[in-house]
């Protein structure tokens, strides 16, 4: 299986600018995802994207949080065997 991971920056999937990188497999040696590590602006990018979206994330009840946290909890365990 090979996959290629994309970076989660300011709401989508990209690809990073930085050094590529390969995850394998100790045992086969087998690679399982390959991708690129973010560049430094990238990672700027995502924290300043951060910081803009947690005023109003602040602003939520606790009960519409948790529907977004479940939310990300159904993504996940939908694609565990992916991860």
């Amino acid at each position: 299986m090979q996959n290629e991971l994309s970076n989660f920056i300011a709401g989508e999937l990209v690809k990073g600018d930085g050094v590529a990188f390969i995850s394998s497999n100790p045992a086969t040696n087998e690679t399982i995802w390959h991708g690129h590590y973010a560049s430094r602006d990238q990672i700027q990018q995502t924290i300043n994207s951060a910081r803009s979206a947690f005023p109003s994330w602040m602003t939520l009840q606790i009960e519409e949080r948790i529907v977004y946290l479940e939310k990300f909890v159904h993504e996940l365990e939908s694609a565990k065997d992916d991860l």
